[in-house]
């Protein structure tokens, strides 16, 4: 009788053991505190997608930062540029310095000749986000200007020849009867296409993208903000006008850019003796300042293949590249 209740007893205290010793083993939890450590493991796992790019794919999969996601929502912009207080009456100027966002001042205010920068931005957005027509406006831009170069075969260098575009500057391949049209931002007549050399093969160009030039004094900024335009004060580019005149003169008769401001734009300021026309890129590859920048350099590892973004993914670059460029720290509301 006692043997049995000796094993009973030995059994209970066996059994309490065990009991005991998982209870205060690390990792072995019952009921609530399970449930919280299952809750900590998902945080950490949500954690290391977002850092890892899984989810949402602003970062990439080697970790290194790609682009965070805009923060301007396409729903979010104003409609029209009632809703706004640009475009302005004076004209804006910016002189240009890449990856730094513009100071702009009234072009009105500033002289040209006292400007020792290579480039001037010119907007009459300065501190206005873009409306929805705006943003509508300048994909389509981008998409017939895609368009018209694929069903003109400009992605093949001898085509963008055979069409009548002749090289000067290494880079640009200018047509110049089209600068002389009264019609801008034509996409099936850029006045420009933009050639680089290929990354890996010594004897190809690759399309980079077109530059439209504006006959009259000022670009169309069919795009608000996000289409700025520029200019070049003409002493800064001396070793290029004498193969821009010869190729005036053989399809216009102009001799020179002076004679062109003179005779087409003469108002008796001399201002525009001073610059270039206004210009506006268009690029096919994936530019630091967006599908419109400003800026002719483009990175090595994007020229070997133009690739053509859907809507979605043009609005997307192109408000994440504004704000990031040329967006204010406050808006005109």
């Amino acid at each position: 009788m006692y043997r049995l209740h000796w094993i009973v007893w030995m059994s209970v205290i066996l059994v309490l053991s065990v009991l005991l010793v998982g209870l205060t083993s690390p990792g072995w939890h019952l009921g609530p505190d399970e449930n919280e450590d299952l809750e900590n493991d998902s945080a950490v796992t949500d954690d290391l997608k977002t850092e890892s790019g899984s989810e949402d794919g602003s970062i990439t999969s080697e970790g290194e930062s790609d682009e965070p996601p805009y923060q301007l929502n396409p729903d979010d912009l104003p409609k029209t540029s009632g809703e706004t207080e640009c475009p302005t009456e004076r004209r804006y100027k910016n002189h240009y310095t890449p990856e730094t966002k513009p100071e702009w001042q009234a072009a009105d205010e500033v002289s040209p000749e006292s400007s020792n920068y290579t480039t001037h931005e010119v907007t009459r957005y300065p501190y206005c986000d873009p409306t929805v027509e705006q943003l509508e406006s300048a994909w389509e831009l981008y998409d017939e200007t895609f368009e018209a170069a694929v069903d003109n075969d400009w992605f093949d260098l001898q085509e963008g020849l055979d069409d009548g575009y002749t090289e000067y500057g290494g880079r640009h391949y200018l047509r110049a009867d089209l600068l002389f049209n009264e019609d801008t931002l034509v996409p099936e007549e850029p006045e420009y296409l933009v050639y680089l050399d290929h990354p890996e093969k010594d004897s190809e160009k690759v399309l980079a993208g077109v530059m439209f030039k504006e006959f009259g004094y000022e670009g169309d900024q069919i795009g608000g903000p996000l289409t700025v335009w520029h200019y070049h004060p003409i002493e800064k580019f001396e070793p290029q006008r004498p193969g821009v005149a010869s190729l005036l003169s053989e399809e216009t008769g102009y001799d020179s850019f002076e004679d062109i401001y003179e005779s087409e734009f003469g108002d008796g300021d001399g201002v525009l003796k001073y610059r270039s026309l206004d210009m506006l890129h268009v690029w096919f590859v994936e530019h630091p300042e967006g599908p419109f920048g400003t800026t002719m350099g483009v990175p090595q590892e994007h020229l070997e293949e133009p690739s053509r973004m859907n809507e979605t993914e043009f609005k997307e670059r192109v408000l994440y590249k504004y704000e990031e460029n040329y967006r204010a720290e406050q808006v005109a509301e």
